[in-house]
């Protein structure tokens, strides 16, 4: 602007100086609702942010194996693949208390970790001891405990085989141990440790990972590893170079009957993804389904309790579909020959934990010694609580067995044959009987000339990462996706502000006229002595913009102070809409400039208008009378402002 000019508007300025207050505090008002619901969206979404970083430290990938177990040590060997620190952890969940006070914590997150844990955080030689626990804040304050005190804590111990499967022994899967708190580990030192995409800190406790190993045992395992990727790399690839079949819970071992190569699972189970990659890669592979049935009847003879193997062709030659080929003790129990039919009942695996029991005729094709070449023990798959079973009635099979119905000979065939197959039928039969969802063969048999290394080597190209249950999550972006796509706070603030954003711009139209109207003896002089409508327009205009700007300057930095307040009540009264106490009150220049310039533009689009209005108010037409407004453009005027609201009503929904 010219210097006299700004002379000019700045000497009215001061002598409408009463009349222009308003119009200043109505825009600072209305700024700082605008930049006040900016800065909320803004801190709220960086919070989350920055909780998402502190959750997982120094964690970018993570990879994980859900609800099964693999050796800690594979972490190690990734790391010296890729060259990137690498740390395995036990993921499981419980609930702790103090044991003075007896205050508890459910769903408290419970990580086995190493030595190596806190050093991959970056957290130097923290270390937690067998038979010590350390916990986060937020657990320290739950339970009101301090270090050095002890804590009663509950988990849900390791177990490879799933509760659901069939024969899994019936226990309590929870164990229990009472720990001192060595440390409580603060946030900058991985203390908040949390993996998952959650808003809220959890309550967190740290235990070495052998105390969570069940069993006498104490094999130790894992189902996570954290990855810090300073070098991109292709874990999937990695992966399946380095996975051996020991690191999934697989063991190869050679039947001291035939001398045949077996590779049986910690599962029990093989699944069946990796029964056909096995067969269709590894000629001479064989499948083998081993399942435990209640009886064998012939009439009115019964043998309880009994294992049958469903062998292929290829192994055991010779079974239809709809035949059994019985060892010599069977049937003389059963006073059986070949030609004789005899039902087979046994608990469908499918029923799961309902335990219904199912029937099938079959034909007996031939009678087998008990010493032949399949009379192997070894043949029974290693299931909890009846393989190592020193008697016959004496296991947890997982289901009820009527111990009245086992006799004398029935210990005694225990005693000297263990769980060595009665019976035997074709696998394709027992695969469709007996297979489940857990796998469909209990072992995969290997030709003799093939050595436990060949094996091994051939399985490592075989093996393959996602159908031996893990998975590679970039773990950094999956959480700042989240965070990023959390409420729009902005247009959450914004929307409920709307009926108060709504009031400043009708109380600032009225303050702009009003305003104006001072100026009607100044305009009409004004016009008398020659100054066209053009430039007391961009006058009127020019006045009315400096007092918009500075109600603005102050408002948008009122707005911070309001934010300010808004974030203590999203951390305190309305926890609940954000599901976390952690949020901070974060300055930015983005919603600054977002709420700065969205006011100047609003209130220059409104001064423009009320100003060209005025302007034509205070000049008469030809013939001293103002027009009249068209009754017919305002029913236009009115009818398209109501269509357009009822579609925007109807949009709505």
């Amino acid at each position: 602007m010219k210097p006299d000019v700004c002379r000019m508007i700045l000497k009215s300025l001061v002598y409408h100086r009463k009349d222009a207050v308003y119009q200043v505090i109505i825009i600072l008002i209305l700024s700082a609702v605008i930049a006040g619901s900016l800065f909320t969206g803004h801190s709220v979404r960086s919070s989350l942010k920055r909780t998402s970083e502190g959750k997982l430290g120094n964690t970018d990938i993570i990879i994980t194996s859900g609800l099964r177990y693999f050796d800690p040590s594979l972490a190690e060997k990734i790391s010296e693949q890729t060259g990137n620190p690498s740390v395995s952890i036990l993921e499981t969940e419980g609930y702790c208390s103090n044991f003075s006070s007896g205050l508890t914590a459910l769903n408290v997150k419970i990580y086995g970790i190493d030595g190596n844990f806190f050093p991959f955080h970056g957290a130097g030689s923290l270390l937690i001891n067998p038979g010590e626990a350390g916990i986060n804040n937020a657990l320290a304050r739950h339970l009101d405990i301090n270090e050095g005190e002890e804590i009663i804590v509950r988990f849900r111990e390791t177990d490879p085989l799933p509760a659901n499967a069939p024969f899994a022994p019936s226990k309590d899967n929870h164990g229990s141990r009472v720990m001192k708190v060595s440390r409580i580990i603060p946030p900058e030192d991985a203390g908040d440790f949390s993996p998952g995409v959650s808003q809220q800190i959890p309550m967190v406790l740290f235990l070495n990972i052998s105390d969570l190993a069940p069993g006498p045992e104490k094999k130790i395992q894992a189902n996570r590893i954290l990855t810090d990727q300073v070098n991109k790399a292709d874990y999937n690839k990695i992966l399946s170079a380095v996975l051996s079949p020991d690191d999934i819970g697989l063991t190869l071992r050679i039947s001291a009957k035939t001398g045949e190569r077996e590779l049986i699972s910690d599962r029990i189970f093989l699944d069946r993804l990796l029964v056909s990659e096995i067969l269709e890669k590894i000629p001479g592979s064989e499948a083998v389904l081993t399942y435990l049935v209640n009886s064998f009847r012939i009439n009115e003879k019964s043998t309880p309790y009994s294992f049958v193997s469903a062998l292929p062709g290829n192994l055991y030659p010779g079974i239809g579909a709809d035949e059994i080929i019985i060892n010599r003790w069977l049937a003389e129990d059963l006073d059986a020959v070949p030609g004789d039919t005899v039902t087979l009942d046994w608990y469908d695996p499918l029923s799961g934990k309902s335990l219904k029991e199912k029937s099938r005729d079959f034909y007996i094709a031939a009678i087998g010694e008990n010493d032949d070449k399949y009379a192997d023990p070894s043949l029974m798959p290693d299931f909890p609580g009846i393989s190592g079973s020193t008697t016959c009635s004496g296991g947890n099979a997982g289901v009820p067995i009527l111990l009245d119905q086992i006799r004398k000979k029935d210990e005694d065939y225990w005693n000297s044959y263990r769980g060595t197959p009665k019976a035997f039928i074709s696998y394709e039969t027992g695969k469709m009987l007996w297979g489940n969802n857990f796998g469909t063969a209990t072992a995969i048999r290997f030709p003799e000339s093939l050595s436990l290394h060949e094996i091994t080597d051939r399985l490592r190209t075989v093996l393959d990462p996602a159908t031996a249950g893990l998975s590679v999550t970039d773990a950094r972006d999956s959480a700042m996706e989240g965070a990023g796509q959390s409420v729009d706070f902005s247009s959450l603030f914004l929307s409920l502000s709307f009926f108060m954003i709504i009031s400043c711009l009708i109380l600032l139209s009225l303050a702009v006229s009003m305003y104006f109207d001072t100026r009607k003896k100044q305009t009409r002089i004004m016009y008398a002595l020659g100054f066209r409508n053009k430039y007391l327009k961009n006058l009127l205009f020019r006045e009315s913009f400096l007092l918009s700007l500075a109600g603005a300057i102050p408002g948008v930095f009122l707005g911070y102070l309001l934010n300010l307040l808004i974030i203590k009540a999203l951390n305190s009264v309305w926890s609940g809409a954000v599901q976390t106490t952690a949020l901070s009150a974060d300055f930015s220049i983005i919603p600054l400039a977002y709420g700065f310039s969205s006011v100047l533009i609003i209130s220059a689009v409104l001064i423009f208008f009320k100003s060209g209005n005025f302007l034509k108010q205070m000049t008469l037409p030809e013939g001293g009378k103002l027009k009249k407004h068209s009754p017919g453009k305002n029913l236009i005027a009115f009818s398209v402002v109501l269509i357009c609201a009822i579609s925007l009503f109807i949009s709505g929904f």
